[in-house]
């Protein structure tokens, strides 16, 4: 089963079963993508706590924009200031602390 097939398809079930892949790129990548196709934020926090994430910096990304659209901006700012300013999304993290989170 083609990752790219379940990702096109966002197929829950697939992913699912995706996550326990002996690859540990295509596991990484199936954690990531059904945590972000179920608006999951609690899933988002455990895989952005993962050494080994992939994504680390993205799913901390989602995971604020889910609290920010609940109303939580406090919250979304702490999970914010996680993500390093070398980062290639602390562009968007400034965006969404100015325009996003007041």
């Amino acid at each position: 089963m083609a990752i790219t097939s379940c990702l096109k398809g966002k197929d829950e079930t697939k992913l699912a079963r995706l996550v326990n892949s002996s690859s540990s790129v295509v596991s990484d990548l199936a954690r990531y993508e059904l945590a972000t196709l179920k608006k999951d934020k609690a899933a988002l926090n455990t895989y952005s706590l993962s050494q080994d994430a992939v994504l680390k910096d993205l799913a901390i990304l989602n995971e604020a924009v889910l609290l920010i659209q609940e109303g939580k901006t406090e919250e979304a700012q702490a999970r914010l200031k996680l993500i390093d300013e070398k980062s290639n999304l602390h562009k968007m993290v400034v965006m969404l602390q100015h325009y996003g989170v007041k």
